[in-house]
């Protein structure tokens, strides 16, 4: 079993959100981690919680600039 670092995975989540797609997280740390991140490079994107995690969606305003 290979072990993937938080690291990687938040990069890669934010690679799709700058290319304008959704991104979900579960776990509670690397949703903390990609809110940090988001607010970080002033992306805007929605936040969708739900019982298992959390959806990231970039909105209009992001996709247009």
């Amino acid at each position: 079993m290979y072990v993937i670092a938080d690291s990687v995975i938040c990069e890669e989540k934010m690679k799709l959100l700058r290319q304008g797609y959704t991104a979900y997280e579960e776990s509670p740390a690397l949703i903390k981690r990609l809110q940090k991140e988001i607010s970080k490079e002033n992306l805007h994107v929605g936040y969708d919680y739900t019982t298992g995690g959390c959806y990231f969606t970039p909105l209009a305003k992001a996709l247009e600039s």
